[in-house]
């Protein structure tokens, strides 16, 4: 069985790049995809993905803020971040909301 995944990026060309990369990969599945943090943890809460790979800075909800909210309310997905920003207190700041990783 595909491990599923959601996307939450507010840049369309970066959501479908990183779409296609993991669904070149059998195991995984991406089961929807979301532009804004508000849209993203409605999706969250309705498929229950394994995985959530999410943007800091998303519209409507920042990334942070998604990060917590999936922690509370959907505790068995795990919460990547996929950011531009190398900056310490960025990663640190997504770390202590409750994301698994950090992947630049």
């Amino acid at each position: 069985m595909a491990a599923t995944i959601v996307l939450v990026e507010d840049h369309e060309l970066l959501r479908r790049g990183t779409q296609q990369a993991i669904e070149a990969d059998a195991t995984l599945r991406v089961v929807g995809e979301a532009g804004d943090g508000e849209a993203g943890l409605k999706l969250i809460q309705r498929e229950l993905p394994d995985l959530a790979i999410v943007d800091l800075g998303l519209p409507r909800l920042s990334g942070f803020e998604l990060i917590q909210q999936v922690v509370l309310l959907v505790p068995c997905c795990r919460i990547i971040v996929l950011s531009q920003h190398a900056e310490l207190n960025m990663v640190d700041a997504a770390f202590r909301a409750g994301a698994s990783g950090y992947l630049l």
